[in-house]
């Protein structure tokens, strides 16, 4: 009976000490995982901020638009070509 418990417990050891192995190693990789991660969020964030320029660009687009000067600029093209249709009438 003594010998099954000592053998029992040498298994026992044995495979704690094996979970024990294998759980540092899988903390290694996860480490490593989230180092990598953090690599690649920080790539991307440089990458967003490079665009911030065309984002701005676009705003001040976009509020010119609603706000009237796009109205305002149609308006004077059409004021250039309704003085050119008028010049080409009097040319004839």
């Amino acid at each position: 009976m003594n010998l099954t418990l000592i053998i029992c417990a040498i298994v026992i050891t044995i495979a704690f000490v094996a979970f024990v192995i294998e759980a540092i190693k899988t903390f290694a990789r996860l480490r490593q995982s989230a180092e990598a991660i953090e690599i690649l969020s920080l790539n991307a964030n440089n990458r967003i901020n490079s665009i911030d320029n065309a984002i701005e660009t676009a705003k001040v687009l976009s509020s010119g638009i609603s706000s009237g000067w796009l109205k305002m600029i149609a308006g004077i093209v059409g004021l250039f070509a309704v003085k050119k249709a008028a010049g080409a009438k009097n040319a004839e």
